[in-house]
């Protein structure tokens, strides 16, 4: 049987493989070259598309609030003139004369309200009388359309006619003209009486000489109306019943939205605002600001494109949406131009795709390893398969043995002439075992079978072998046992395999949980940071705007700070995941530990005594020295927290030439021997649990009551990241002892660390 080999045809096809690698390098790069000047254009336009999308965005937020609040401005007057009439049992026309000019007063812009009472039709005749006897002449209840003659009112259940109106330049509506006769308004007036609140009518665009006539026919608006009831009025069946009547307005966006509109043209940014409980109907749509375009805005490959952003908001009943589309003037406006980022983005691309491709070439190389091991191992396993051979066995009742082949000489090393005639029991079972062999032969003698058995014997040279029997006896007649015969099976070397198969099984599942929860820590951290950056810039312009003596600014302070705190945690989180930012160059380790105990709060260690002992020679490690830092005050801090006062904790560093065989923590294959960079952290605490210290780099877990469990772990995240290892030692109730092994690094090649 031949065994595939390096020589063989898995050999030669990687060997085929590097060569083609190694011919087509030179033809890759100029390919890589090739493409470098396309790269930057690409790149520098995802630039500027991130540029102007942050600036868009930037806008779009700055002019939406004033937008939405230049909308509810008209709601909240009209809500202050229903006021004057819920405060009122009578009010006087001249009284809302002077009560909606007071509502305007301080604001340029200019509202028509109305009074209009709720008329049943038994009560339209002496509605009509009433108010002609207090001096409204000829008064009627009105209906038609605008630009036509007004004629009396059909028959309805219920009408709406203007009692009082405070107009804004032009002729006012004329008095008893029905607002409920469009269908559009009753159905507003009909929703604002259910939900006693500002509800508006569906828009339109064609004149409506109604409570407004300042502005052309083409402005696009809606009717405003608020409920009055007599008394209160809290369910639908008591608002119907006590509806008195109504106070309306016509809310005019292109009035309504004002500067606010005009200052969102000059950036170039179109509006387009649509009524979406009409099905989407456009209510206003005002276009950018003219100016100037720049040249490179016309071509559309070069110019990056921004998506609209589109707002809902919800306002006097109806639901609205705001949408925000940029135009060429403000690629115009906010573009920006940096050609040498899309040249150092092109050269870094090219390193990148080389060192891609350099491990991925290495890759190939050990799946290939991988594949032949396999086999390898495959074969052998086949092999021994094969040729195995069970021992077999044959007793009389007296445990004397019978029969004995010659996979039990090669077992146990004693021919078959000596075997024969001698006691099983006394000469291949260990004597520990006796008892509980000699009970099952005994059964089995009975009448009884055994199938799996196992127990240890004592094989060839004295060793101690695991045999796994099927047995049964053997009869000379019916009912009548001689003795038993067993076929036995050494599965020593298949236990061994079994305990070392549950061991790297146990080692791969914890290895995954722990992948898994560095996966998920990382990317909760990336995104929770993502959302505190917007939070903090956020605080930070609101710090900008608010004066000193603000009192919001004290809670924007507290925001931020609970914010930076946030932060803090998310780095340990990232720290954890192996995802935070490392620049590894040669440190000396003396100085981010000294930094950190020097930084280390003086409350921490109260009552605790903090010994350092560093070396007195530079011991230089390829390493972040922020990360170094944060690496020390974690195990300090995790430390004195184990001392109950009065207590002890060690720091310490040293350089180890020779470096005998150490289990590390997470490793059960250890540290190989070598010369290493170390630090020590002692303390003369409570010491940790098995149980415990199988878990102190799990995130989240934390014996502490106010712990979160991150510092270990965001530690065992940095030691990943500078590929150094750490060796926990820990005796309850006396201590713990973490020390972590560095590779040694020169500053130059003259340099090197002193050994102790």
């Amino acid at each position: 049987m031949s065994w595939p080999g390096p020589g063989g045809p898995a050999g030669d096809t990687t060997a085929s493989r590097s060569r083609w690698l190694g011919r087509g390098w030179l033809a890759f790069t100029l390919v890589v070259a090739a493409l470098a000047a396309l790269l930057t254009v690409v790149i520098l336009r995802q630039y500027e598309h991130t540029a102007l999308t942050a600036r868009f965005a930037e806008l779009v937020a700055g002019h939406h609030s004033r937008l939405v609040d230049g909308l509810q401005d008209p709601v909240g007057r009209l809500q202050a003139v229903g006021a004057l009439f819920e405060a009122s049992d009578r009010v006087t026309a001249a009284e809302f004369e002077r009560f909606t000019a007071h509502v305007q007063a301080g604001t340029p812009r200019r509202f028509a309200f109305g009074w209009a009472a709720r008329v049943t039709a038994a009560d339209r005749n002496t509605f009509e009388a009433a108010r002609r006897a207090e001096g409204l002449e000829g008064f009627t209840v009105l209906e038609g359309e605008p630009g036509t003659p007004l004629t009396p009112a059909g028959a309805r259940d219920e009408y709406f006619p203007l009692v009082f109106f405070s107009g804004v330049g032009g002729p006012p509506a004329p008095p008893g003209f029905d607002l409920g006769a469009d269908p559009g308004r009753r159905a507003a007036i009909e929703q604002a009486r259910d939900q006693g609140t500002v509800v508006a009518s569906a828009p339109a665009s064609r004149p409506r000489p109604v409570l407004e006539s300042r502005y052309p026919a083409e402005h696009e608006r809606c009717v405003l109306v608020y409920p009055l009831y007599a008394g209160e009025a809290r369910s639908v069946a008591e608002r119907r019943e006590r509806f008195l009547g109504l106070v309306a307005t016509a809310l005019t966006f292109e009035s309504a939205l004002g500067d606010a509109v005009e200052g969102l043209g000059d950036e170039g940014i179109r509006l387009v605002l649509s009524d979406e409980s009409a099905g989407g109907a456009i209510v206003l749509a005002r276009d950018a600001s003219e100016g100037d375009v720049a040249w490179w805005s016309y071509l559309p490959f070069w110019t990056p494109t921004v998506e609209e952003d589109s707002r809902a908001f919800d306002l006097a009943g109806r639901r609205w949406l705001m949408r925000y589309a940029p135009t060429d003037r403000f690629y115009s406006l906010h573009g920006t131009g940096r050609p040498e980022l899309g040249l150092v983005a092109c050269a870094a691309l090219f390193l990148l795709l080389a060192a891609y491709l350099v491990a991925r070439h290495r890759g190939i190389e050990q799946l290939a390893a991988t594949e032949e091991a396999l086999r390898r191992s495959e074969g052998h396993f086949r092999s021994l398969i094969e040729a195995a051979s069970a021992v077999i066995l044959a007793f009389d009742p007296r445990g004397r043995i019978t029969e004995w082949n010659p996979a039990a000489e090669r077992v146990f090393g004693v021919p078959r002439d000596e075997a024969i005639g001698r006691t099983y029991l006394d000469r291949f079972v260990p004597e520990s075992e006796r008892e509980r062999v000699t009970v099952e032969i005994e059964r089995i003698q009975g009448g009884a079978t055994s199938q799996g058995y196992e127990n240890p014997v004592v094989a060839k040279g004295g060793e101690i072998r695991t045999f796994s029997w099927n047995a049964g006896p053997i009869f000379d007649k019916p009912g009548a046992p001689r003795g038993l015969i067993a076929i036995g099976t050494d599965v020593t070397d298949t236990r061994r395999v079994e305990d070392e198969r549950k061991r790297l099984e146990r080692k791969f599942l914890e290895s995954q949980r722990l992948e898994s929860l560095e996966v998920l820590a990382g990317g909760v951290a990336h995104d929770f940071n993502n959302l505190l950056f917007v939070v903090l810039g956020n605080t930070d312009l609101a710090l900008t705007d608010l004066p000193p003596e603000s009192p919001a600014r004290e809670a924007v302070l507290e925001i931020k700070a609970a914010a930076e705190r946030a932060s803090h945690l998310a780095g340990q989180m990232l720290a954890y995941s192996g995802r935070g930012h490392f620049r590894l160059e040669p440190v000396d380790l003396n100085a981010p530990v000294t930094e950190a105990l020097d930084a280390l709060p003086l409350h921490l260690a109260e009552g605790v005594t903090l010994e350092r002992a560093l070396s007195p020679d530079p011991l230089y490690v390829r390493g972040d020295a922020r990360q170094l830092r944060q690496l020390a005050t974690a195990l300090v801090v995790n430390a004195v927290e184990a001392v109950t006062p009065p207590g002890r904790v060690t720091v310490s560093t040293r350089t180890i030439r020779s470096l005998d065989h150490v289990r590390v923590a997470n490793d059960d294959e250890g540290l190989p021997p070598g010369a290493y960079v170390t630090l020590q952290v002692a303390d003369t605490g409570i010491g940790m649990p098995d149980d415990v210290l199988r878990r102190i780099f799990d995130p989240f877990f934390s014996t502490k009551f106010v712990g979160r469990g991150l510092g270990l772990p965001a530690a065992r995240g940095i030691l990943r990241g500078h590929r150094a290892h750490v060796a926990v030692g820990t005796v309850p109730g006396q201590g713990s002892v973490f020390t972590i092994y560095f590779t040694p690094a020169l500053p130059d090649p003259e340099a090197a660390p002193r050994v102790e």
